[in-house]
């Protein structure tokens, strides 16, 4: 216990709430109770003591016994102290009366259980002495006019009292002991205690005839420091702290026991809760500071510690300047007039300076700190480095200027790119009117002069010359061949892309009627399964199909006859597994397969470059354009070509198209 200026008493190590309730329950108790330690001095009182004794708190704490109540007392309890409660009648000098009191002492133990003081109920009974002699000739009265301010006094009580005779059955309680247990006893039944249950802190149920009042009677002594856990038969568990102290008659047997219980409940949750609260701000990697309404800091929590380099001891008590720049100090008058009008403040930006001298980058969130009666006592401050956030927010903005301009640049450059490519199409349909006008006249010429040669000259020309004039023949062949393979790639290339919804069965029809003679030629067989309807470009598409059937009746195996199979299937994005396809796409994969010579696999990306063979000019015909030409009607289309094919196994194409 410690003495507080304004009042009778402070109680240490509980919480500000629960100090206030027993402060309100010493001082409204009715009869006079102080604190002497092991000196004997006065250390606290109550309101009715101060009464009692006619002064107050501040001319008696630290005086003596003998200071403050005379000799007499004095020499009545030093002679029977002994570690046990003391009760006895004396006779005080108060000022010019003489006055009659029960003194009790109850001892009070350390953790060493070594006596470090005492606490002292005063019952005056000047009155109850004075009135002896008028009640001399009827005792039976006196016994019950004692009785009866005896129970008045426990009823009185704010706190749960009750008591038991000596064999422990219950023979008084007050109104808060019924509250407290949810139920009311029968006295003189009922024994130890009026809980429905009791169980101790690790869970375990407690008898009645082994709980602490039941200890006090059993071994006469006082029990202190337990904690207990009391059920009452609604199902709802306190937590209770029990006082029993047994009673002496004047030979020293016990008589009986009184027992105060003092509910814990809110004290006990209220500290988990700050314990909780506590580990919270320990732990927390945000900076947590508490300051007065002065700017005083009272408390730092170890992330503090880490972020500004001041201990807590460095810094509770010292104003909070510390931390603030001089250029910025002007910042916390206005935050505390904000937290005096009750005003939270959210995310605030400003700098404060390390023990080092580093400034750092702060967001600060501070809320005002009220009392039990909503009066703003401090404030709360969590603080949380945003250095790094900062900085990187700052290289975001150079590296978005940077890349600005680098768009800008790319920009440029595309824009060039688009006119380099605009002006290249423009070369590329010049070059396809002289290729098919120009360059086919001259080859046109010499095929026709050559022809005439053969045909009137014959005779004139010997073995040499014929051989000559044939090779001229058809070198010039083969160039007109080349040329209109290049005039179809070009025209792949710049042909208006004009999309529309066909059914492929009457395309692939189309494109078999086309090659009747030849398949008959080699009694191929084509297979076709039925294909859907897909939105396309009909000539292009119909180009391609016609070059992948051409090449496999070109590529046939000599001794078997072709077969050729056409089959599709719709398939999402990422069933296909291609980087090529779009995700959240659907795709019509249209495969058409063949038994023919077939390549090695690993050439299946280079048959689609232009002018690309892997089969001799004389073994096998054609300018080596064709599957070129495939792949770029398959951009036009937005979809892709993949071949696969062992030799002497046949080869697969996989065309796949939007599904659209």
């Amino acid at each position: 216990m410690d003495v507080g200026n304004n009042v009778s008493f402070r109680l240490v190590n509980t919480s500000s709430a629960n100090t206030a309730h027993c402060f309100h329950i010493l001082n409204s108790m009715p009869f006079a109770v102080t604190y002497i330690d092991k000196d004997l001095r006065f250390t606290c009182l109550n309101a009715a003591c101060e009464k009692f004794l006619g002064k107050q708190s501040e001319a008696i704490i630290g005086k003596t016994i003998y200071e403050v109540l005379g000799k007499k007392p004095l020499e009545q309890m030093t002679a029977q102290l002994d570690g046990t409660v003391l009760s006895f009648e004396t006779e005080l000098r108060l000022g010019k009366s003489n006055r009659v009191a029960e003194l009790t002492f109850t001892p009070d133990f350390n953790e060493e259980k070594e006596v470090c003081g005492y606490s002292v109920i005063i019952n005056e009974i000047t009155a109850n002495n004075n009135a002896k002699n008028d009640l001399s000739n009827n005792p039976e009265d006196a016994l019950h006019e004692c009785e009866y301010q005896y129970r008045q006094l426990i009823e009185k009580f704010p706190i749960t009292v009750y008591t038991c005779d000596a064999k422990g059955y219950i023979r008084l309680y007050n109104r808060a002991a019924v509250d407290l247990w949810g139920r009311e006893p029968v006295a003189g039944k009922d024994m130890w205690c009026g809980s429905w249950k009791i169980y101790q802190n690790d869970g375990t149920l407690l008898p009645l005839d082994k709980c602490p009042m039941a200890i006090a009677l059993k071994e006469g002594r006082s029990v202190y420091g337990e904690e207990i856990n009391v059920q009452r038969p609604d199902g709802t568990i306190l937590k209770v702290m029990p006082h029993p102290q047994p009673i002496f008659d004047s030979k020293g047997n016990i008589v009986g026991a009184i027992n105060m219980l003092l509910d814990i409940t809110d004290r006990k949750k209220a500290e988990e809760i700050n314990a909780k609260l506590a580990a919270i701000v320990q732990s927390s990697d945000d900076a947590i500071i508490g300051k007065t309404l002065e700017g005083i800091v009272t408390s730092w929590n170890k992330a503090a510690e880490r972020m500004f380099g001041y201990t807590a001891s460095e810094m509770t008590g010292q104003s909070i300047l510390k931390i603030i720049p001089e250029e910025r100090v002007d910042e916390e008058p206005k935050i505390l007039e904000r937290l005096r009008r009750g005003e939270s403040i959210e995310h605030f930006e400003t700098i404060r300076v390390t023990k080092d001298g580093t400034r750092l980058n702060i967001s600060l969130t501070i809320s005002p700190i009220k009392d039990s009666k909503g009066n703003i006592t401090g404030a709360s401050k969590i603080a949380r480095d945003i250095t790094k956030q900062k900085q990187l927010l700052e290289a975001l903005e150079t590296g978005r200027e940077e890349l600005e301009s680098q768009v800008m640049e790319r920009t440029a450059d595309l824009k060039r790119a688009n006119l380099h490519l605009q002006n290249s199409n423009e070369e590329l349909e010049r070059f396809a009117y002289v290729a098919s006008h120009d360059l086919q006249e001259p080859l046109r010429k010499i095929q026709a002069f050559g022809n005439l040669l053969l045909e009137r000259n014959e005779q004139d020309l010997n073995n040499n010359g014929k051989n000559y004039v044939n090779r001229m023949i058809n070198a010039a062949n083969r160039m007109q061949s080349l040329i209109e393979a290049l005039l179809e790639f070009s025209r792949a290339t710049l042909m208006e892309k004009k999309f529309e919804k066909r059914d492929l069965n009457l395309l692939i029809d189309e494109v078999i009627k086309e090659f009747q003679e030849r398949a008959d030629d080699k009694e191929a067989i084509i297979e076709v399964a039925p294909l859907p309807h897909l939105t396309l470009i009909p000539f292009q598409f119909k180009q391609m199909l016609s070059n992948i059937i051409s090449n496999s009746l070109k590529y046939s195996k000599p001794d078997e006859k072709p077969v050729i199979e056409i089959t599709s299937q719709i398939l999402d994005a990422q069933e296909i597994n291609d980087p090529d396809a779009v995700k959240e796409t659907s795709y019509c994969k249209l495969t058409i397969s063949d038994n023919g010579i077939g390549f090695e696999n690993e050439h299946a990306e280079r048959i689609f470059e232009l002018f690309q063979r892997l089969h001799g000019r004389h073994e096998y015909g054609g300018s080596g354009i064709g599957l070129s030409i495939c792949k770029k009607i398959m951009e036009n289309h937005e979809g892709f070509i993949r071949a696969e094919s062992k030799p002497g196994k046949g080869a697969t194409f996989h065309i796949y198209i939007p599904n659209k």
